[in-house]
């Protein structure tokens, strides 16, 4: 799985293009039912762009709101530890209760775990992502988040190229 990360990741692809693939292969190798992807602004981690498919779309509000109230396993937390990838269950000990973001809507849509994982290098943050699992399967396991936090420097790396390269092109019109 690393190498197909690794080439895609080397391979120029937009950065809408180069999150779909990645997370095809994911979908094989680990196994999620559903996700969310963000870019995110390097200097202030705050996310744009996003890419998901979550079962709640009707309160995408929400979810985000729950998201930046919470120090549960966010992605501005997972900076700071040694691995850049964590998982809900394991964060809150078994008990998801203790995340705002299950508590308030993710236990509603029966998500057992959520494995996070995000991107960042010597030149700031560039996106992170969460995988849900719902009841249908059983949580993420450490092999799930070891091999989340071994894709998070190159993904990083080909994220800030993606942005890199957002501004190689002449400027569109202007707006006022």
């Amino acid at each position: 799985m690393a190498e197909r990360v690794t080439a895609l990741a080397a391979a120029g692809l937009g950065d809408r293009e180069l999150r779909r693939e990645v997370l095809a292969v994911l979908g094989e190798v680990i196994g999620f039912d559903a996700y969310v992807w963000l870019l995110t602004d390097p200097v202030t981690a705050v996310g744009a762009a996003p890419l998901a498919e979550v079962p709640c779309i009707a309160e995408l509000p929400a979810l985000i709101k729950a998201k930046y109230a919470t120090t549960v396993n966010r992605w501005t937390v997972l900076l700071g530890q040694a691995r850049p990838a964590g998982l809900l269950s394991q964060a809150t000990g078994g008990d998801l209760a203790q995340s705002g973001v299950w508590r308030e809507l993710l236990s509603r849509y029966q998500i057992v775990d959520v494995a996070s994982v995000v991107f960042a290098d010597q030149h700031g943050c560039w996106g992170f992502l969460d995988l849900w699992r719902n009841d249908t399967r059983r949580p993420f396991g450490a092999k799930d988040a070891g091999l989340l936090a071994d894709l998070a420097a190159p993904l990083a790396t080909a994220l800030r190229q993606c942005q890199a390269r957002t501004f190689a092109g002449p400027a569109s019109a202007r707006w006022c």
